[in-house]
């Protein structure tokens, strides 16, 4: 029953459970919860809202904290407490022996070991009955919690409750439910996707700057390619399955990486290739001097780092040649990363010769 704004319940609504917790006073009125030292017992509840949006009791327990004062014994006293309980088993023992030696009949000198032994006893005790000087004792304080799990007695007011094959029942239908929203949210997604890159390569392809990357062939076809995918997706966003729509959307895709691929490298061309040859010159410059200033680099050696560097300038020279021939709306010859792969095998060669020692 849910309370309204002035804190009351409202009569006509029905209660739908009800709750015996008899447990609670039992452990509150018990031996622990009676002590001085102890807290006023702490009831927990822990509820759980389930799918239908009923609020369910799930676990009541008590709690109660107590304050517990307990003396600290030295190690050298129990250890003295130990061997005083060693003694006393030990005389015990004796005084057994003893018994029986009594009860044999007299056979000479032997009985002499018995009044020994009473001897030592007598020794032993007064010894033991010595005062000791008395001792400050010593205690500490810590808290001991007791936890108790309270028995939920639950009583359901005109609510149908399921058996075993229907709860069974239920929980294959959620996962189900579960199942069909996760393959819809895919589905979403993946017309989602089809939509973006149909809108994304038609706007890229009719960008004014990127005119020069893509031929007018090329235009047409992929224009009217996004057309027509356009109309496909309308006419069948809400029938067509997750694998077609992601199918149809990677073709747009992987086009619209070959156009920007081509402009990417046509920009790093201008950027890089500049800097590659300024390198090439600077690195065949120095190596004359450095040669000079280290006799112990064989001829050899020196001409195999010349001969690297020229590989490298023949290749970039003969690929540049071949490129400068072809349209920017064409697929490049050869990539940036190709070049700077050269001329690190190159310049390795180069180092490992001049730094030789």
């Amino acid at each position: 029953m849910t309370p309204n704004e002035g804190g009351e319940t409202d009569p006509e609504e029905e209660l739908l459970v009800t709750y015996n917790l008899d447990e609670i006073e039992k452990y509150a009125t018990n031996e622990i919860a009676l002590k001085a030292n102890s807290t006023v017992p702490k009831v927990s509840l822990q509820f759980e809202l389930s799918r239908s949006q009923f609020i369910k009791l799930k676990q009541v327990q008590v709690k109660i904290d107590e304050t517990v004062v307990e003396e600290i014994v030295p190690e050298a006293e129990k250890t003295d407490k130990k061997d005083k309980a060693e003694k006393t088993e030990e005389k015990s023992e004796k005084e057994a022996e003893n018994a029986d030696d009594e009860e044999k009949p007299y056979t000479g000198p032997s009985s002499s070991k018995a009044e020994e032994a009473k001897d030592e006893d007598a020794a032993e005790e007064a010894e033991e009955g010595l005062p000791e000087a008395p001792k400050e004792k010593q205690y500490k304080t810590y808290i001991k919690p007791h936890l108790y799990e309270v028995k939920i007695d639950e009583k359901l007011n005109k609510v149908r409750t399921l058996d075993d094959s229907g709860i069974a029942a239920s929980k294959k239908r959620i996962k189900a439910l579960e199942k069909r929203d996760e393959n819809l949210a895919a589905t979403n997604a993946a017309k989602n996707f089809l939509e973006t890159q149909i809108y994304e390569l038609r706007s890229w392809i009719q960008e004014s700057e990127n005119e020069q990357y893509v031929s007018d062939k090329e235009k047409e076809k992929w224009i009217t390619k996004c057309g027509s995918e356009l109309e496909w997706f309308d006419d069948n966003a809400s029938g067509a399955k997750k694998a077609e729509f992601n199918s149809r959307g990677k073709v747009l895709e992987k086009q619209l990486y070959v156009f920007k691929e081509r402009k990417n490298e046509h920009g790093l061309r201008t950027e890089i290739v500049p800097q590659i040859l300024e390198t090439i010159k600077k690195l065949r410059d120095e190596l004359p001097t450095l040669l000079e200033s280290k006799p112990w680099i064989t001829e050899d050696e020196g001409k195999d780092a010349y001969d690297r560097l020229d590989e490298v300038q023949k290749w970039l020279d003969e690929q540049l040649t071949a490129q400068n021939k072809r349209s920017l709306a064409e697929d490049p010859l050869f990539k940036s990363e190709d070049i700077e792969k050269r001329l690190k095998k190159a310049t390795d060669t180069y180092k490992k010769v001049t730094n030789k020692k």
